[in-house]
């Protein structure tokens, strides 16, 4: 049972130490807009009017975003890093 709880603690610790290094990739105002709308649930016209920025550009940035994120987490998948 012990092995296995620490397989568990290793498996998350990648995980945890692999999605630090993913939002350590962007650039601090993509960090920004993923924060305010995924983890906020912020509209994109209230991340836009908070930043200066339109609600499209706010679109456009964080699909752009995602995108990168998802690319790089699928790299670090098949490198066995996750």
């Amino acid at each position: 049972m012990i092995a296995t709880d620490d397989a568990i603690f290793g498996k998350d610790d990648a995980v945890e130490m692999a999605v630090d290094k993913l939002l350590s990739s962007l650039q601090r105002q993509d960090r920004t807009i993923l924060t305010m709308s995924h983890l906020e649930g912020r509209s994109a016209r209230d991340v836009g009017q908070h930043l200066g920025m339109t609600a499209g550009n706010v679109r456009i940035r964080m699909m752009r975003t995602l995108r990168a994120l998802r690319s790089e987490a699928n790299a670090m998948r098949a490198a066995g890093m996750i």
